[in-house]
């Protein structure tokens, strides 16, 4: 069972909507979708340097209290997680964390845990 002290960082949980372009071309931008509060567990991360590319990857547990359809609804297809976030809104330090996986937790499924990866890449300057 999880302490409910552990549900101590905001978390702003974003939808993908498609639109079109002028020439009929796939579109995507990202609603303000719901603010949470969630338990953060950063699991594993990795470093590649290859030359003049740099990038990196972090994974990250979010768990959040499974209320009703709009936490069922979250998946890897359509949402992403903005995190840290100012009162529910996003700054200049936010991040956005791709969703790989969801899993029900705790008895009736009281809690979802959302498994994202954070992922950057830079190319080096010469």
């Amino acid at each position: 069972m999880l302490d409910i002290g552990k549900f101590d960082r905001r978390i702003l949980i974003q939808k993908s909507t498609m639109g079109k372009d002028a020439m009929g071309g796939k579109t995507y931008s990202w609603n303000a979708g719901y603010n949470c509060w969630s338990a953060v567990d950063f699991i594993d991360g990795n470093n590649d340097d290859n030359q003049d590319k740099f990038s990196s990857n972090q994974k990250v547990n979010f768990t959040i209290r499974n209320v009703g359809s709009s936490a069922q609804s979250i998946n890897a297809n359509n949402s992403r997680i903005a995190f840290p976030t100012l009162n529910g809104a996003t700054t200049a330090e936010t991040q956005y964390y791709t969703i790989i996986g969801t899993s029900q937790y705790g008895g009736r499924e009281k809690y979802l845990v959302i498994t994202t990866e954070l992922r950057q890449s830079n190319t080096r300057m010469p």
